[in-house]
């Protein structure tokens, strides 16, 4: 819409007056200290503020976003952002960001052409990226911290307060912080703009930063040990590790932020003990945060709204928070909105920047959330500072002196380390008692026996003392304040194929199925497995680079250590890496994975025994969490029930807060994707209405121990329904859990929950379930006296579940035992079977070694009688009958043939036709006694050597080859009917062996073999 304005600024009637507010924002890294992420929560909060609370009813502020980019991006980007609004028809009454130097010059170019004011957040270093001063910027606004007021503050503190003269100041270049203030302090001094400076100017130590490791801890050791030859004061431009290693004096922490670094003296280390006495002589300068109500109820909005709209979340427990950056843009919005009434007020027209920016500097306007935005005559925020020292009572750092402009305050005064060992010593004077080199101090170098005598006794005593504190130290080692902590390496995976990042990645996340929300969509609570100290652990995936070691959790890790019960997960510790960040939570292994993997595995049989087992186990897990100093659970369910091999539960994930996201807190909504709404199902509805504390309730947790009931008996999903016995292979039920958790947050009429049958179970057992998920949480009975009923219901059923598995086993096994007894039996008789068929086809020895599965080889007989017979007039007979009639007489024939065979000594060969091939000597020789055999069985004979063996692998055939079986065959083709030719072989070989009457046929013409002598053989024995 296009609004008319009049010369007062004012839109035409009917409209509304539209102020168009262009934000240029970086989307930012951790190391910037803006972020769009961060900043828009805050934008928006102070557009809805400025639209209700400060602009007059038909002015409105909108707000239009260009991306900066992901890093401080060389100059001229912000021309290119600032043309795509142009080029949407975008007029900027104002701009906001963006948070880098360069960029913010950029942008004030084109403020200053297109005559509007630009609110920077925070533009502290402008003027030594430009080389331009303050008054150059004449159409810029900044908040909320700037460099050229910190260097003044700090060599104000240190040398009119504290009268400090020689001053050192260490920079690391390679943080970009400290790096441009450190160049912000040089150029301060240079200019000489204090009258201290030019009495004595610091000296600056710029260290390398190409050091590594720990030689850039070693850098700065040296470059201090430089330093004590010539300065009494030491500003340190340091991140805050650095500075917990070397342990001295004055460090710039401005607010928490990852840009610095953590200023913690207890990161649960080697080192605690040495950095909290170095931290007895350090100050931190730092700006005045507002810690009243207000202020927290705007950083919890702000929290909010960035993890539910702008998919920020702030790191729980970490040192990330709603810091002064991010709050300046909210008062930067409502603090133009401020002056644009105050103009409107005065019937002037917004429009004239000029006179907009007079009411935006000298000037103080209310800020809508509790408390007053302050400018000065150059249009920057008059921000208050501090100087902290470590409060030894605490152990945390307390104000002791206020700073603004030139005013400084002394809230109380500071407490230096004295050199015996107490702790309320003035700060040490500017030059030591003796210099820097001790040149002022006179020693007398003859020195009495009396005092070499007491100078040898106290040394004496002293090694004394460092003996036995040496001991001490060792028994301090022994009890290992530190098992909890596993360093990254020393972890190994089974999967060695795999690095531990891939491993994190292919790990599945808690994520919500919206494509089939039926199906699981969280992963079972048993996690990876690793091995750690050659002992297999669980390895539970935490965010990366969401969590790091805090004091809380070293407590809460101690406390959960303590607890000692069959039923709770033994913690092991966290796995850490790099910046003391949280990677693994560690704990005992559970080989059979969680209760979800138990109830879907069909190979584990559960009768009542173990459901009952089962239930106890859990049971007594939740009571004894309950009667401890962790009160509840919180986040009871099937994925932290955990089965060890003995297939006892092991209640895992408790007690552990600081590793817990807070969002998992947070209430179910119907927009949001981003939940994993199946971890929803075992949540009590008052937990699904209202925001659950972080360990939840008591009575949260007999609901969802009412859940667990409900998948033990049934073996199914939550809210599943009841298969029908008949529709086994339906094992699938396919569950809108959005719908169901909705329903259950609602209070549904009749209320949502499982549909248990009366006959899935004992009427005590569903009685018990229904009261445990009542609505109210006051009608639920408590664990003390539902553990009893649960004993008293199930009786001895389920006591020793390893017993009842080995019962279980042994009857399997009897009945295996029988089972296999019977196939064996059956095989046995089919084996018998398939051998004698195969030796009806082949020869017993020839099947024997098939069977066994050798390789029978061709065999050469010297020696052999066979026989070749045919039926005469076979064609004739043929053509009289049917196929049917033809194959009914060879069966008939040919059984009768073999039935004689098996009286003698002769093996059957093959039939082809009306052909009928019998053979002696083979596979098993005879001697001469072959000839008698087919002989006796009285057919054709012939008498020689051949080759027998096995052809083919497929339907093999035992098969004889050589001259002898061709002279056989063609005797048959030239005999006579009913008459029996033999050879000469077989004549000589049978008048040798026996009484056989036998006659000369004389010269007989064979096939393919010539003429040769036959003999017909008339009868034998």
């Amino acid at each position: 819409m296009v609004v008319r304005f009049n010369v007062r600024g004012e839109a035409a009637a009917g409209e509304d007056l539209i102020i168009h507010v262009c934000g240029i924002i970086e989307t930012g890294s951790p190391d910037l200290l803006a972020q769009y992420a961060k900043a828009a929560p805050a934008i928006e909060m102070g557009l809805a503020d400025a639209n209700a609370l400060v602009l007059p009813l038909g002015i409105q502020l909108v707000f239009h976003y260009k991306d900066a980019g992901p890093r401080c991006g060389p100059r001229n980007d912000a021309f290119q952002r600032i043309m795509e609004l142009m080029t949407e028809n975008v007029t900027c009454h104002v701009y906001i960001g963006p948070g880098c130097d360069d960029s913010t010059a950029d942008v004030n170019t084109m403020a200053e052409q297109q005559d509007v004011p630009l609110l920077a957040c925070p533009a502290s270093n402008i003027q030594d990226v430009t080389g331009k001063s303050r008054d150059d910027f004449t159409h810029l606004i900044r908040s909320p911290f700037f460099y050229t007021e910190i260097c003044d503050l700090i060599l104000h503190f240190l040398h009119v307060t504290c009268n400090y003269s020689d001053i050192a100041v260490v920079v690391d270049p390679s943080n970009v912080f400290f790096n441009g203030l450190g160049n912000r302090m040089r150029s301060f001094l240079r200019g000489r703009l204090k009258s201290y400076a030019k009495e004595v100017p610091p000296n600056f130590y710029f260290l390398r930063s190409d050091t590594k490791d720990g030689s850039q801890d070693e850098k700065i050791r040296q470059t201090l040990t430089d330093i004590n030859s010539t300065a009494r004061a030491i500003i340190l431009m340091l991140p805050g590790s650095f500075i917990r290693n070397v342990l001295v004096y004055v460090g710039i922490e401005l607010y928490q932020s990852v840009t610095w670094g953590d200023f913690e003296w207890e990161l649960h280390d080697e080192n605690d003990r040495l950095a909290k006495e170095g931290f007895k002589s350090l100050l931190l300068f730092s700006l005045l945060e507002a810690s009243d109500s207000a202020s927290s109820a705007f950083k919890n909005d702000v929290r909010q709204l960035s993890r539910t709209k702008f998919d920020h979340l702030y790191r729980y427990a970490a040192f990330e928070n709603v810091d002064p950056v991010t709050s300046a843009y909210y008062e930067a919005v409502v603090f133009y909105a401020s002056a644009v009434k105050a103009l409107m007020e005065n019937e002037t027209d917004f429009r004239n920047t000029t006179l907009l920016l007079g009411a935006m500097k000298n000037v103080t306007y209310p800020n809508p959330r509790g408390g007053k935005i302050t400018m000065d005559d150059k249009g920057d925020r008059v921000s208050t500072y501090v100087i902290k020292d470590f409060d030894v009572d605490t152990e945390t750092f307390v104000v002791k002196i206020t700073l603004t402009g030139d005013n400084i305050s002394i809230e109380a005064p500071i407490a230096w380390p004295c050199l015996n060992g107490d702790y309320n010593c003035p700060l040490p004077p500017n030059t030591p008692a003796c210099g820097f080199d001790g040149s002022l101090c006179l020693f007398n170098e003859s020195i009495s026996p009396g005092v070499l005598a007491a100078i040898i006794i106290c040394l004496l005593i002293f090694v004394g003392a460092l003996a036995v504190y040496g001991v001490y130290r060792h028994s301090l080692r022994e009890k290992d304040p530190y098992w909890w902590r596993i360093p990254e390496d020393k972890i190994s995976f089974p999967n060695k194929g795999k690095s531990m990042a891939s491993l994190r990645k292919s790990h599945r996340s808690l994520q919500d199925d919206t494509s089939s929300e039926g199906q699981k969509s969280v992963n079972s609570g048993a996690g990876l497995t690793g091995t750690y100290n050659q002992n297999t652990i669980s390895l539970v995936v935490l965010p990366e680079g969401e969590f790091r070691v805090t004091a809380r959790l070293v407590s809460e890790l101690r406390t959960i250590h303590s607890m000692r019960h069959q039923n709770l997960q033994k913690i092991v510790g966290v796995v850490v890496g790099v910046q003391n960040v949280c990677i693994y939570k560690a704990g005992e292994w559970c080989s059979r994975g969680s209760l979800d993997d138990v109830l879907e595995n069909d190979g584990i049989k559960l009768d009542w025994a173990f459901k009952y087992s089962l239930i106890k186990d859990i049971a007594e897990g939740i009571s004894y969490i309950h009667s401890s100093v962790i009160v509840s659970h919180g986040f009871l369910s099937a994925m932290t029930c955990l089965v060890d091999s003995r297939f006892v539960i092991k209640i895992s994930d408790f007690g552990i807060t600081e590793l817990h996201n807070p969002s998992l807190c947070e209430p179910p909504q119907t927009k949001t994707f981003s939940q994993d709404f199946r971890l929803f199902l075992w949540r009590a509805p008052e937990h699904l209405r209202h925001l659950m504390p972080a360990k939840g309730t008591q009575a949260g947790d007999v609901y969802s121990f009412a859940i667990l009931l409900q998948q033990i008996i049934l073996r199914n999903e939550p809210f599943e329904p009841e298969l029908d016995p008949e529709d086994e292979g339906e094992k699938y039920f396919n569950v809108d859990i959005r719908e169901v958790v909705m329903l259950v947050k609602n209070g549904s009429t009749p209320l949502k929950r499982p549909v248990v049958s009366v006959t899935a179970c004992t009427p005590e057992l569903r009685s018990l379930m229904i009261k445990c998920w009542a609505e109210a949480p006051t009608d639920r009975p408590a664990f003390t006296k539902l553990k009893e009923t649960i004993r008293k219901i199930a009786g001895a059923v389920g006591e020793n579940i390893i017993d009842h598995l080995i019962e279980q086993m042994e009857q399997y096994a009897a009945d295996l035992e029988k089972k296999v007894a019977a196939q064996t039996q059956q095989f046995m008789k089919e084996k018998e079977k398939t051998e004698e068929l195969l030796c009806q086809l082949l020869p017993r020895s020839i099947a024997a070694a098939l069977t066994k599965g050798e390789t029978v080889d061709p065999e050469q007989y010297d020696m052999v009688s066979i026989y070749y017979s045919d039926i005469v007039g076979f064609t004739t007979i043929s053509a009289q009958g049917t196929a049917m009639d033809v194959v009914a007489l060879l069966n008939s024939l040919y059984s009768l043939f073999d039935s004689i065979i098996e009286n003698y000594d002769a093996y059957k060969v093959e039939t082809i036709g009306d052909a009928y091939m019998i053979a002696s000597g083979l596979p098993t020789r005879n001697g001469d006694q072959h000839g008698i055999a087919i002989a006796q069985t009285a057919l054709a004979i012939v008498r020689g050597p051949c080759v027998a063996g096995v052809v083919g692998m497929h339907m093999p055939r035992y098969c004889l080859f050589g001259d002898t079986v061709t002279v056989a065959q063609r005797l048959e083709w030239s005999g006579e009917p009913m008459k029996i030719q033999i050879s000469t072989e077989t004549k000589t070989l049978l008048q040798r062996t026996g009484n056989f009457v036998i006659r000369e046929r004389g010269m007989t013409y064979l096939k393919e073999q010539g003429t040769m002598m036959t003999h017909w053989l008339d009868s034998g024995e």
